[in-house]
């Protein structure tokens, strides 16, 4: 432990150079070697925990021909080709892509096909 001198009117102590042990720690210490952060280690090892989720989707037979049809065209199974499709539509791109379909007042209610506006009469310009 590097050796200070202080003085007891002194906030912060001076360091003591002349002494051999103080010298050689402080050339020692790597001050530019981040610190170890044990926050950041214990998600990291909690994300390599994390194991692959499984989906069960219920498809009709229609539903199912036709994504049969879809993957034979691209020459995968269907398998393959939803999860490229997931990855595509929903996972690598769109992703500033709105998820609001209808104000939270209406949340559950039949929206469909109705934009999303703002209330009417609140906002004025003046010329």
């Amino acid at each position: 432990m590097p050796k200070f001198k202080h003085q007891p009117n002194e906030q912060t102590p001076e360091l003591d150079l002349s002494d051999e042990t103080t010298l050689t720690e402080l050339l020692n210490a790597d001050v530019l070697k981040p610190k170890q952060d044990t926050e950041t280690k214990a998600a990291e090892a909690a994300i390599k925990e994390l194991k692959p989720v499984k989906v069960t989707l219920t498809l009709s037979p229609a539903e199912n021909a036709q994504l049969t049809r879809m993957a034979s065209v691209k020459g995968v199974e269907v398998k393959e080709f939803l999860h490229s499709k997931i990855q595509e539509l929903f996972l690598d791109s769109n992703v500033g892509q709105p998820l609001i379909s209808a104000p939270s007042t209406l949340s559950g209610s039949a929206v469909k096909g109705k934009k999303i506006t703002a209330p009417t009469g609140i906002a004025r310009r003046s010329y």
